[in-house]
């Protein structure tokens, strides 16, 4: 009787065995699959992720087509902008000051509202007179005890009007979301060879264009209104300009950086 007492004592400690040798592989199997399951679903999420940026719609393209056309129109000498540090001050101020209306005064706060809105922080404006660069006197005197610009009004200070932007002609080609909150608009830029009312021939982004023989479309009497049957004519020897647009804490877009291709 004994020894079948032990028997069973045996038998059934082999039972216990076996059962907790089975939860200790289910559990590890468990385990094993619930770490697969969620390095799969990281992955999924990854992709999904990807997935999820959005298609540049017309009006989010257009909105910043016309910034693009305000700084081509603007700043056609620093063509094409590939160092934001380059950019003359003077050339800035005179953005500013066609911005608000030539000939109108206007506050240092207002100067550098309308330069970030292009720019964002990328640029810096230094505050200073902005000069006619024909005799060399200013159109505006910069106040800094008041903050502000004011204009140079009568004939005994220039003979000459104020400045006017250039002729220049930005084209859609295509744009799209790099990223969530980064976009990228890529045009064709034609610029003419203008003379304004001072007489003084602009070659705007000439050096670009004698090393890439990149079109500028001319007129010798001075003035030029570029068409689109000249553009379609000479759009096939016109470099890509591709702008890039970061959005910033106010949810618009500044620009962060001009290439050619």
């Amino acid at each position: 009787m004994e020894e079948k007492k032990e028997f069973k004592k045996k038998n059934g400690l082999v039972v216990v065995v076996v059962l907790l040798i089975i939860v200790v592989i289910g559990l590890g199997c468990y385990i094993t699959v619930d770490k697969l399951d969620l390095i799969s679903t990281k992955k999924t999420d990854k992709k999904e992720q990807k997935e999820e940026i959005k298609t540049l719609s017309y009006d989010e393209g257009n909105k910043l087509l016309e910034k693009i056309k305000v700084i081509n129109n603007n700043f056609a000498s620093s063509f094409p902008l590939s160092d934001f540090s380059k950019i003359n001050n003077q050339d800035l101020l005179i953005f500013v000051a066609n911005q608000v209306g030539f000939g109108t005064d206007f506050s240092m706060e207002k100067a550098n509202e309308i330069i970030s809105n292009i720019f964002g922080s990328s640029v810096t404006l230094k505050h200073e007179d902005i000069m006619c660069s024909t005799d060399n006197k200013p159109y505006y005197t910069y106040d800094s005890s008041v903050r502000k610009y004011v204009y140079n009004k009568g004939d005994n200070v220039h003979q000459h009007g104020g400045l006017s932007t250039v002729d220049a002609k930005t084209y859609y080609v295509d744009g799209k979301y790099n990223s969530s909150d980064e976009i990228e608009i890529n045009t064709k830029v034609l610029y003419s060879n203008i003379c304004d009312d001072t007489c003084m021939i602009y070659e705007y982004y000439a050096n670009y264009n004698h090393d890439n023989e990149t079109p500028i479309l001319e007129s010798k009497d001075g003035s030029l209104e570029i068409t689109d049957e000249m553009y379609e004519q000479v759009k096939n020897r016109i470099p890509v300009t591709s702008y890039i647009f970061k959005k910033n804490k106010d949810n618009s877009y500044d620009l962060k950086s001009v290439t050619i291709k």
